[in-house]
């Protein structure tokens, strides 16, 4: 019987495998309010690479796991430009003014 979790999806046999156990795996790591910028985008962009084996492997949710490609998607992409709007580059380090 396989795990619907695993640290690192799609680096083993207890990898999700389907589209419920990629949420639960997601609500199990969400990353802190108070995490840098950086943890924030690579937490969706990790999130985005796992929904697209997602929607390969769960052919059933295929159209809903790709939904949430997109998402993560535009979740990394929210985070990095409000980190720049205050301020902080993506990357965690201050911008400076004359860069923003």
């Amino acid at each position: 019987m396989t795990s619907e979790r695993n640290s690192k999806p799609g680096t083993s046999s207890d990898a999700p495998t389907t589209l419920y156990g990629a949420h639960q795996w997601v609500q199990s790591r969400y990353p802190p309010t108070d995490a840098p910028p950086s943890t924030v985008i690579a937490f969706h962009l990790e999130n985005k690479r796992m929904y697209e084996r997602i929607a390969d492997i769960d052919r059933g949710h295929h159209h809903e796991a790709l939904y949430f490609v997109g998402y993560e998607q535009r979740m990394a992409d929210a985070a990095r430009e409000e980190a720049l709007r205050l301020g902080k580059s993506p990357a965690g380090q201050e911008v400076p003014p004359s860069a923003r």
